[in-house]
């Protein structure tokens, strides 16, 4: 008797506890359906067809209306399901089979089978996403052995591949029935979407919005919970930020400027979270090497003696994140494992940097300019702006002139991705979840214009493309460790990139909502968790 009296006031006294824990001021709180969220972005999408591009703000679109076969969590490396509720991966890496819900349907109610993740992966990621002929180079084939099942067979072990899927920005799944026989990148369906995700699209008014609603008839049980998103274009980010305050905006993450977090975080019912990405998302600048000043070997090592990167993590991010030596973020769970400790790294050191540039041949004129550059970012990016407001003063004491170009819209993708018309092109980008993504930008196949992402640099290095190959093909990962580091070693010395931070992401959202800050903006798509606490 007594001990079943303890069992009861043990159960009694956890059925308390619970019921005080839900009770307490911010204890996790259930969506009720219904509600919309408004979301800021700063570009008008360039595709809604996620399979074909890796442009952020058409993916945060693009995103809310398709999905994948595995998805990912912001502090998890392995995946989750998605259009697959389960899979297996043989031992030798060739073969990955995965095993497709049934209850999924496009949102003109055609059925998702297998068929669409075969013609997904064949036709359409692997032909005409600019990393396709990388993350699909070993692709034998894509069996379909019945309609719920789908069998990636591999002609070589592609190690990243499963790190890939786990992200729209690489696996979008697309409608066979929709694309098949047309021209992928033309069709009339990429800004009218028909997908499986959570919301349907509504409408698209360019420079002003995107309004998705609700999928009825998605394929889980519940979801999604809000009735509508609509993703707003607001270029300037103090325009943006009013919008914000006012309430015509719920929740920003691209372009918020950071000095504005600590007077944000001060509002009511406003919640600032700063999340380190699994992507590895860092601050980059990439060299002409066709430049005759950049050609040069000894060029760039100075440039590298003379950048002050702790200066730029600390007047451009707030030191919000950690500088960057290479395309490791040891900070990542997915990725800390290829870190090296012992990659080279340069101290800044204006007198050895003046000391490079003589070497190089590139003296000074009578103005103390050895010669200028033009350096690009795009214009809605707040930080690589101030970075390089702070280069331009560090890289002038050793006679180079930086002319500051920050570029609208489609400017950037156009000059520096299909023309190659730049000396130095800094930008945000993915060193992950699998750091063999660097492959995509230092590996010599990709010197191929109109390629986002590649080789723009021009940069060929034979034992980087032996390393790169090899390292994707090996299961083992120490010895994956060892190939990455030796990569980032090389790259250390030859410089055709310059690493300057890993940020942490900057998410300010109203606290109305729950399920944010969510992996969707810009490269996962949960949108699906996203709800409201009141249902409004």
């Amino acid at each position: 008797m007594r001990r079943g009296l303890g069992v009861a006031t043990v159960g009694l006294a956890a059925a308390l506890a619970l019921v005080v824990l839900l009770t307490l001021p911010g204890a996790a709180q259930e969506p009720k359906p219904g509600g919309r969220l408004i979301i800021a972005t700063q570009q008008d999408p360039i595709t809604m067809l996620g399979a074909v591009s890796t442009h952020l703000h058409s993916h945060m679109i693009a995103d809310t209306m398709y999905s994948g076969l595995v998805r990912q969590k912001w502090d998890d490396p392995k995946p989750y399901p998605d259009l697959a509720e389960r899979w297996e991966v043989s031992r030798d890496g060739l073969v990955y089979t995965f095993h497709l819900v049934r209850n999924a349907t496009w949102h003109d109610g055609k059925p998702f089978t297998s068929a669409d993740v075969k013609f997904s992966i064949e036709e359409v990621i692997r032909k005409n996403h600019p990393a396709g002929g990388m993350l699909f180079g070993t692709l034998d084939r894509v069996d379909t052995p019945d309609p719920y099942t789908a069998v990636i067979v591999l002609k070589q072990p592609y190690v990243p591949l499963m790190s890939y899927l786990m992200s729209k920005m690489y696996g979008t799944i697309v409608p066979k029935h929709i694309y098949e026989g047309t021209d992928i990148k033309t069709n009339p369906a990429n800004f009218s979407p028909i997908g499986t995700g959570p919301f349907k699209f509504k409408e698209y008014v360019k420079g002003s919005h995107v309004r998705v609603v609700r999928n009825e008839n998605y394929f889980r049980k519940g979801q999604p919970y809000l009735d509508e998103i609509v993703i707003r274009i607001i270029p300037d980010w103090s325009a943006m930020v009013a919008a914000f305050e006012t309430g015509e905006v719920n929740s920003m993450c691209w372009g918020i400027p950071r000095h504005e977090l600590p007077r944000l975080e001060k509002l009511p019912g406003v919640t600032v979270n700063l999340k380190t990405p699994l992507t590895s998302l860092g601050l980059w600048t990439r060299f002409n090497l066709r430049h005759e000043a950049l050609g040069k070997l000894k060029v760039r090592q100075a440039i590298a003696y003379a950048t002050d990167k702790k200066e730029i993590l600390e007047k451009a991010f707030f030191n919000q994140g950690r500088v960057a030596e290479s395309f490791v973020n040891p900070d990542n769970v997915m990725a800390a494992w290829a870190y090296d400790p012992a990659t080279p790294t340069y101290e800044y050191n204006v007198q050895k940097a003046n000391a490079l540039l003589d070497e190089a041949g590139v003296p000074r004129k009578a103005d103390g300019i050895r010669f200028s550059m033009r350096q690009y970012n795009s214009a809605s990016d707040i930080e690589a702006t101030k970075t390089n407001e702070i280069l331009r003063e560090q890289w002038r004491k050793v006679g180079i002139d930086v002319k500051v170009m920050p570029l609208e819209g489609t400017a950037y993708p156009q000059l520096v991705y299909n023309k190659w018309d730049f000396e130095s092109a800094m930008g945000f980008w993915f060193f992950g979840p699998d750091p063999g993504l660097i492959g995509l930008h230092v590996h010599s196949r990709q010197i191929k214009q109109g390629l986002a992402p590649g080789n723009i640099m021009g940069y060929s290095n034979p034992r980087m493309d032996e390393l790169l190959d090899k390292a994707a093909m090996t299961l083992d990962q120490k010895q994956r460790a060892a190939m990455y580091g030796e990569v980032a070693k090389i790259l250390a010395q030859d410089v055709p990139t310059m690493w300057f931070t890993f940020g942490k992401d900057p998410f300010v959202y109203h606290d109305r909502f729950v399920g944010l800050p969510t992996p969707a903006y810009g490269f996962s798509g949960w949108y699906d968790e996203i709800g409201s606490k009141t249902g409004k």
